[in-house]
């Protein structure tokens, strides 16, 4: 981990500024990590018991060891008499240094300190907990390790001014109802939130992190957030973010359920609100990753990879791409607007949008059932392509005989071999080629399903039984590309090109476009665009035709 505090920098380079007094940094030559006193000579960290170059030694701070520390005989800047509780240490010090340990010990941040943690620190219970006041400059910083029970970094019902949060992970294994961080601001705060990975594993978790209250700052995650249920809970009802931006790669919800059986709040991201003014930006890919037995899709409400549940008024912006697996791929509930820089890949519907606006601009859409607009809601789509309903899945069952499969007047025969698995890959295995040459279709296996794609005539792969009990399913792709049914709402295109069969359906809405192919009707240029625009109350970005939020 890599950050303003700890730096990793060649040794004969000396990092600029101090924290407090304590300034660290980590070697690129030998990864190993050197403290810079206030002459500045440099010395590595580390147990003088194991190299006599290596140094505990360093003034004015208070050392924690759990296992070797003692309160009472414990010495400011000496590292081989350190306290056996952060308590004590905190109360001695403004600067107070984890050595490598095992602690269990519940921290209660202060105001004004700071907090290294050394590689080797584990909290295996307890944590940091902080509810109620303040805490102002607080800096909680290096590589500490935190696992075990619900919240295992709770800041919560408090108010932040210039606080900094790092550490290396956070897993929650069990607990009740929170997951393994939560951030909740009363009154406007400011917030820097750093770590390598956040994981909740535990499914009865209402959320895996959450940060909510009108927070200014930012959460890097240089790995990935993975959770099981509301896995990254951003803002809620009463509770609106400011300008808070979300830099992770990987955000990630497993084990959501099977078509039919999903709860109605699986998401990657419960998104509860910005205050309006105000915009939150999710820099990083958004992934729903199923497993189960496929049936008929049946999505509960507020179930997808980006859930906006609760209406601030503001502004969320993603930057990355959503792979919705089996799950939508937006849900707008609320009135809060959604920016999509990036692409949309789900087998079930790319967006579902009830009320509020959706904007998507230079983008590629892959879905398997129709997106839907409903309400007084207002969809924008610039320079996109949609490839709609060319992707069948499959699902097989039986323990015993044959089956063929028909795709569009081919028949490929299909047999039984040890298990469903090892059938569908043989099945792969012995006519995967002849299909596409055949058809151009591909076959892979997906979540124990075969996954037919670039299919472009509608239900056009069967299965049937021919001897013993050897069957399957196959979901049917549905004709509309966008269904567009209230007479309120409104569908705004430009130069979207979509590919498969389907056409687009208003039967209440209003659809307006430019350059759009199957449209119920269009825009004859630029300028009738740039009307509507007036109509609507938008302003426009500059040299654009895309509408401005914030």
């Amino acid at each position: 981990m890599s950050n303003n505090n700890v730096r990793k920098v060649n040794r004969s380079i000396v990092p600029n500024g101090t924290v407090r007094g304590l300034e660290i940094f980590q070697d690129t030559t030998d990864d190993k990590l050197y403290y810079k006193d206030g002459n500045g000579n440099v010395t590595p960290l580390g147990s003088s018991t194991v190299s006599p170059e290596n140094t505990w030694e360093i003034p004015t701070v208070a050392f924690v060891n759990p296992t070797t520390g003692d309160d009472l005989t414990a010495v400011i800047g000496n590292g081989n008499k350190p306290y056996a509780t952060i308590a004590a240490a905190q109360a001695a010090s403004s600067i107070v240094f984890l050595q490598p340990d095992e602690y269990i010990e519940v921290i209660i941040l202060d105001s004004g300190k700071t907090y290294f943690s050394y590689p080797g620190v584990i909290f295996t219970s307890g944590g940091i907990k902080n509810v109620g006041g303040t805490l102002v400059g607080t800096k909680f910083l290096g590589y500490a390790k935190f696992f075990g029970n619900q919240n295992l970094i709770r800041l919560d019902n408090i108010t932040l001014t210039d606080v900094v949060i790092e550490f290396d992970s956070a897993e929650t294994t069990s607990g009740a109802s929170g997951g393994c961080c939560f951030i909740d601001c009363d009154n406007p705060s400011t917030l820097t939130f750093k770590c390598n990975s956040l994981k909740d594993i535990y499914n009865g978790n209402a959320f895996g992190a959450a940060f909510k209250g009108p927070i200014t700052g930012t959460l890097d995650v240089a790995e990935s957030i993975i959770g099981s249920y509301g896995v990254l809970a951003l803002g809620f009802s009463g509770e609106y973010l400011h300008n808070f931006t979300v830099n992770c790669p990987r955000i990630v919800c497993l084990n959501a359920g099977d078509f039919g059986n999903l709860d109605p709040y699986k998401q990657a991201v419960n998104y509860g609100g910005t205050e309006a003014g105000y915009k939150t930006i999710i820099n990083g890919n958004i992934y729903h990753e199923v497993v189960g037995v496929f049936v008929p899709i049946t999505l509960g409400n507020a179930s997808g990879c980006v859930v906006a549940r609760y209406s601030g008024g503001g502004t969320l912006e993603i930057n990355g791409n959503i792979i919705g697996g089996y799950q939508r791929g937006i849900v707008n509930l609320s009135t809060d607007s959604i920016i999509l820089n990036g692409t949309i890949d789900t087998i079930a519907s790319a967006f579902t949008i009830t009320t509020g606006e959706l904007l998507i601009k230079n983008s590629s859409i892959i879905q398997g059932t129709p997106s839907s607009i409903t309400g007084s809601s207002k969809v924008f789509i610039y320079d996109t392509t949609i490839d709609h309903s060319t992707r069948s899945i499959m699902q097989v069952a039986g323990t015993t005989g044959t089956a063929n499969v028909d795709i569009d007047g081919d028949v490929y025969l299909m047999t039984f071999d040890t298990d469903l698995e090892t059938t569908m890959k043989n099945f792969i295995t012995t006519h995967a080629a002849a299909i596409l040459s055949d058809s151009g279709a591909t076959v892979v296996l997906s979540n124990g399903r075969l996954l037919f794609t670039n299919i472009l005539t509608l239900n056009v792969v069967t299965i049937a039984n021919v001897t013993g009990d050897l069957s399957g399913a196959v979901n049917t792709p549905l004709q509309n590309v966008i269904d567009n049914t209230s007479a309120t709402s409104k569908l705004i295109i430009r130069n979207l090109e979509a590919r498969g069969f389907g056409e687009f359906v208003n039967t209440g809405g209003v659809a307006v476009a430019v350059g759009m192919i199957n449209v119920s009707s269009n825009l004859a240029n630029d300028a009738a665009m740039t009307s509507e625009y007036t109509t609507l109350g938008y302003t426009q970005e500059a040299n654009t035709l895309v509408p401005t939020f914030v």
